[in-house]
């Protein structure tokens, strides 16, 4: 068990997890920086002897992962990463890592993201609450904005807790889906988001990330896309079902074919917005 520690008797396991992200990584543009982008770490295999412990695409485990949350998964994180595994399964039962693991990785996402906020509301939070119910994908609305590349976020306050609730206990999901929305403009070409003349105010990121999206959250075996996935239509069902979203938002028209291969960010992250409460 105590092989999995990054300590100084471990040089070799460290050695052989910057080998696998060189291997996994892509050509880099200058001045880019080298952390492993989402397609990249979805690559990424864990040394043999670990195999079948970890379990990459999770929305807990990649959070985890990226300990500075900047989007991409570096070297030094994935080192951190397995050093924290050698602490947490240490004196475990080697059939018990996988389970436990999954576990300690969501419960630091609970308590990062997911724990309900007990402070009163903030004005913004009020603000955003406001405009969400007015039109949910447009809660970040407005003409200036200080980075082309963020999207308007989904508003992350639950809509069924009761207004007097609402000041004790609140969720708020925006530390994921800010992170998130690194991680899925770090995954594009240039770490840019798209836009299109028909569309100039709308932040789009390729169907590539979107399908990396779907492999990382392991949306396959989601029990509506069965059917799908035994038909090997489920990515498709997946992508047509933002598409739609997306429309309704006035994001985007199915129309518009130009726009086939792509899919606004803050669609996305309201999918994923859905997905935390989910779990929340």
């Amino acid at each position: 068990v105590g092989d999995l520690t990054m300590g100084g008797a471990s040089s070799n396991l460290r050695s052989m997890l910057s080998e696998e992200a060189s291997r996994v990584r892509g050509d880099r543009l200058a001045g880019e920086p080298s952390g492993l982008r989402l397609s990249e770490m979805l690559k990424f295999e864990v040394p043999d002897e670990f195999a079948g412990d970890v379990v990459v695409p999770h929305i807990a485990t990649l959070w985890v992962l990226d300990r500075d949350k900047d989007g991409r998964f570096s070297d030094e994180d994935i080192h951190a990463f397995a050093d924290e595994m050698g602490k947490y399964t240490h004196g475990l039962v080697r059939e018990d890592w996988k389970d436990y693991l999954i576990g300690k990785f969501y419960m630091q996402l609970h308590d990062d993201v997911l724990r309900p906020r007990r402070d009163e509301p903030s004005s913004s939070a009020d603000a955003y609450e406001e405009a969400s119910s007015r039109e949910p994908l447009r809660a970040f609305e407005g003409d200036d904005r200080d980075d082309e590349n963020v999207a308007r976020r989904p508003s992350s306050s639950a809509p069924s807790v009761g207004k007097s609730e609402k000041k004790r206990q609140k969720e708020d999901f925006t530390p994921y889906l800010d992170w998130f929305s690194r991680v899925c403009l770090a995954n594009e070409p240039g770490s840019k988001a798209h836009y299109h003349a028909s569309r100039p105010r709308v932040a789009f990121v390729s169907v590539d990330t979107a399908h990396d999206v779907y492999l990382a959250f392991n949306v396959r075996n989601a029990s509506a896309l069965t059917r799908d996935a035994a038909d090997g239509f489920a990515f498709q069902t997946f992508l047509e079902t933002l598409h739609v979203d997306a429309e309704e938002s006035q994001l985007m028209g199915l129309e518009e074919e130009e726009l086939d291969d792509y899919v606004p960010l803050e669609t996305l992250l309201k999918w994923v917005c859905g997905v935390l409460r989910g779990y929340s």
